[in-house]
């Protein structure tokens, strides 16, 4: 596959608290990638990173095989950006605040005005163009801070919560945008903390905790992990919202009354030595069966 983005043993201090500790990725063309975890983890200083607005301690961040310092005016044009809080112009129309944005990236004359009306079209506003922001819904205002991204047709688009506080309606518009933005071919790294969100939309998911990267597998696998488990090794009481969530996404809903708090305590140094013992485990008990069959036992 094309490996659009690829993060090597990053690191991020403040002061002298470590918030993001030598964490590796890689972002495939068209994936949707879903980046999860709780308040704190590191996402957002993650991306901050990617976007060049943070710098870091170390390790290094490659833009199609190149380090993003040395081609980053490059990277710049073909990065989109939706952020949690709103990015618009509340007195300005939604066409002018897309006409805007997209000028910021050199696009002029025609090519700027028909990029801009697919933007709105594709966004669901192109019928409200010439109305200010200001008399837009919460929904609404969302879908043209998505326009004013993607107007200008990024290979990459990053997109932090972009659906929160806003109704059912636009959520599902904005989600079946992102899958068509997709199947187009960008590239998509989407946060959020809505769990049928990224059951509907994920191809890829990575999990973050204490700045350290937990789960970086497709969905099927980690909700399967996870679930099962958390299901069998720790039921009790009192879980993580991540968790619960992840514990309500098929195929693990027949786990849904069952508590992952261990998984999400912000300590997961059990979770690989547990996954290790497991297997030792099994080995073990293949190994004594094995041994202690005897070929007369066999019914034939």
């Amino acid at each position: 596959m094309n490996t659009i983005i690829s993060v090597n043993q990053l690191k991020k201090s403040f002061d002298e608290k470590q918030v993001v500790k030598e964490i590796s990725f890689a972002i495939e063309k068209g994936e949707i990638l879903c980046l999860l975890g709780p308040n704190g983890a590191g996402k957002s200083t993650t991306i901050n990173m990617l976007c060049g607005i943070l710098g870091y301690d170390g390790g290094d961040m490659r833009y199609q095989g190149k380090n993003i310092k040395d081609c980053l005016n490059q990277f710049k044009r073909n990065l989109g950006v939706v952020p949690q809080d709103l990015a618009i112009y509340e007195d300005l129309s939604a066409e002018q605040n897309v006409l805007f944005f997209a000028s910021l990236y050199g696009l002029k004359g025609r090519v700027l005005e028909e990029k801009v009306n697919k933007a709105l079209d594709f966004s669901g506003l192109l019928e409200r163009k010439k109305d200010k922001a200001k008399t837009f819904s919460g929904g609404m205002k969302r879908r043209l801070n998505i326009a004013c991204a993607i107007a200008h047709e990024p290979e990459l688009l990053i997109m932090d919560e972009p659906t929160v506080g806003i109704d059912p309606q636009s959520r599902n518009h904005i989600l079946s945008s992102i899958k068509k933005l997709s199947q187009q071919g960008m590239t998509i790294l989407y946060t959020t903390h809505y769990m049928e969100e990224v059951e509907e939309i994920s191809t890829w998911i990575l999990i973050m905790d204490s700045g350290i990267i937990m789960a970086n597998q497709i969905l099927s696998i980690v909700i399967n992990i996870f679930a099962i488990l958390g299901g069998l090794l720790f039921p009790m009481d009192g879980y993580g919202p991540l968790v619960r969530g992840l514990s309500y996404l098929s195929p693990a809903k027949w786990l849904a009354n069952t508590s992952f708090s261990m998984i999400y305590d912000h300590n997961f140094s059990w979770f690989y030595p547990t996954v290790l013992g497991l297997i030792l485990a099994t080995l073990v008990v293949f190994i004594i069966c094995a041994k202690t069959f005897r070929k007369e036992d066999c019914i034939c």
